[in-house]
């Protein structure tokens, strides 16, 4: 062959029936396609239509692959909120279905402080542990007792769904078991306290313990032996029953 001859165009052949091709885009004996779609990662061809080749199972498109893992994370995702749905459902359920006791501060006398008491709960309660605290002051109190009970350190039972009026009057101190007995304040210290008229603007926390029916032990709180419930009143509010502890002396 000389240098000047012009060389024959590459003969062609169909890949599914070896048919001589001259051009077409179409072997006219079986009808396969002529030009294939070849996998752009390991290339071999794919079927004109085909979306994923079958060699490696790489996407045609690109954005199919990225909906797949799409699809795989909105699977996953829906799975987590699903379990999320059912521990808050578990969680509602449980405190739905235990006592929920609540109290407030009504009026006082000279004997007692009067308060409302409500177990909105569908189990029972009970009160363990009765305090009034001055200003916020946590490391004094003054130790109180349930009046009807007639006795120190008593109970007091709430069933479900009861509302009854529970009397509170002060404890004696001999009677405040330890630790608690050390955070009593002295004769002297509540003189000191309760000194001058504007006494009755001090702020009182009645704090008041509730063992609930979850009480001691819950999946979230491994150990309380109880809640711990407050109201705040104005020292006013109970004036009656402060002025009943026989202090006033002149102030220091």
């Amino acid at each position: 062959m000389s240098e000047t001859e012009p060389q024959s165009p590459r003969k062609r052949t169909c890949i599914s029936c070896g048919y001589e091709l001259r051009g077409e885009e179409e072997c006219p004996v079986c009808e396969s396609p002529v030009k294939l779609n070849l996998c752009v990662v390991c290339g071999k061809a794919m079927p004109s239509l085909a979306f994923r080749c079958n060699g490696c199972n790489t996407y045609r498109q690109p954005w199919r692959k990225r909906l797949q893992l799409w699809s795989i994370q909105a699977t996953w995702l829906s799975a987590i909120f699903a379990l999320i749905s059912a521990g808050f459902a578990g969680i509602s359920y449980v405190n739905e279905h235990m006592s929920h006791t609540t109290f407030r501060v009504t009026s006082s006398d000279a004997a007692s402080i009067h308060l409302q008491v409500w177990n909105t709960g569908l189990r029972p309660s009970m009160l363990v542990g009765f305090r009034l605290i001055f200003d916020d002051q946590a490391e004094k109190e003054v130790a109180l007792d349930l009046t009807e009970q007639g006795q120190p350190g008593a109970m007091q039972f709430i069933a479900a769904g009861q509302q009854l009026t529970v009397d509170l009057t002060r404890a004696l101190r001999s009677t405040v078991a330890p630790p608690r007995s050390a955070r009593q304040y002295s004769d002297a210290e509540l003189r000191d306290l309760l000194c001058g008229p504007e006494w009755t603007g001090r702020r009182v926390t009645l704090q008041v313990d509730v063992r609930e029916s979850i009480d001691p032990w819950c999946l979230w709180n491994l150990f309380r032996p109880h809640h711990s419930r407050t109201d705040d009143v104005p020292a006013g509010q109970i004036s009656d029953f402060i002025g009943s502890w026989g202090l006033n002396a002149p102030c220091r």
